[in-house]
């Protein structure tokens, strides 16, 4: 049974192309990164600045 032509849906009787599929693909794994990466920047930089704390001022430079 085919949906009425005046739905939203897409047309499922014809297969995409490779070009399609790829940038599909790509787009989704592009938005994937894009959500992540951040993230694991902020989780990294929230990790190690407590950790400085732990060096002491020895490593800081000071002129003792």
């Amino acid at each position: 049974m085919a949906l009425p032509p005046h739905t939203d849906q897409p047309d499922r009787t014809v297969a995409p192309s490779e070009r399609t599929i790829a940038r599909n693909f790509l787009l989704a794994r592009m938005g994937s990164f894009l959500a992540i990466f951040p993230l694991g920047v902020w989780t990294a930089n929230h990790l190690l600045e407590p950790a400085g704390g732990l060096r002491g001022t020895a490593l800081l430079g000071s002129s003792r």
